[in-house]
């Protein structure tokens, strides 16, 4: 979430953020907006964002009295605070500390210092140990990366076969849990691409196989054209690296296989 009542930094923030493949809220212009959308994100039972970015430079220190609110109510506890200005002697002062914010960031807005910012703030919420901008997705090659591939759909595999052609990656596919375990006892892999929802055994019996018979600890991206948080935290207890949701494109592709396999 972005509060903030300049509208050009908002957007910059905003346009920022989704270039890092972030999912950002509506942008709040007050602190009265930001705090009615945390209480409909948590009418309709809705995951709470991970970080709000908060301008403190907004009238009345509603910034500040924004925080202080946050921190008040137990059930936004594990929300972190980024308070923004463009007076870069906030930072030595106390104050926003006090206020219950957990980082400061100056404007401008670095593209940089808003990535370091995430690794700290998120480290303990990102399995995948980083995050890459799109300048880096573009120089890290994927060639020779051996994936395996469970699809049960035709038109889903070949649609994955041209993006990992183009990638140049080396893959095997399989149509089922079952067949993806009997490949896996004989062939080694550097990531698999597991869909959910298969005939005769679906992706979350099969990774369970694999971690707890077979002892691999193979990242495991699950595919799913469902994207709710029950199934996400299912995917990730049962022991899967990463979920990625349908229809998606070559770059949200090669990211999973740069993050998950710490390219």
């Amino acid at each position: 979430m972005v509060v903030d009542h300049y509208a050009d930094s908002a957007k910059a923030l905003k346009a920022l953020c989704e270039k890092l493949q972030l999912k950002v809220l509506p942008l709040a212009k007050t602190a009265k907006q930001a705090s009615e959308q945390l209480l409909a994100l948590e009418n309709k039972g809705q995951p709470m964002p991970s970080i709000i970015f908060i301008d403190i430079t907004m009238p009345e220190k509603e910034g500040f009295m924004l925080a202080y609110k946050i921190r008040q109510q137990e059930r936004y506890h594990e929300i972190r605070l980024v308070a923004i200005s463009s007076d870069v002697n906030v930072d030595s002062s106390d104050e926003y500390k006090k206020a219950g914010f957990n980082h400061f960031l100056a404007k401008p807005i670095i593209k940089g210092e808003v990535m370091d910012a995430i690794r700290r703030l998120l480290g303990d919420q990102l399995p995948r140990g980083r995050i890459i901008s799109s300048d880096a997705l573009q120089k890290i090659s994927c060639e020779g990366v051996r994936i395996l591939v469970v699809e049960d759909s035709m038109p889903n595999q070949e649609l994955l076969r041209v993006h990992f052609e183009t990638l140049q990656c080396a893959c095997d596919y399989v149509v089922n849990g079952k067949e993806a375990i009997d490949i896996l006892k004989k062939n080694e892999y550097d990531i698999c691409f597991m869909d959910l929802q298969m005939p005769v055994m679906g992706g979350l019996e099969a990774t369970k196989i694999i971690r707890q018979d077979l002892k691999l600890d193979l990242p495991i991206v699950a595919l799913t054209a469902a994207e709710f948080q029950e199934e996400k935290d299912r995917c990730y207890e049962i022991g899967m690296n990463d979920y990625l949701p349908k229809p998606f494109g070559i770059d949200q592709l090669k990211e999973k296989i740069i993050t998950c396999t710490r390219m």
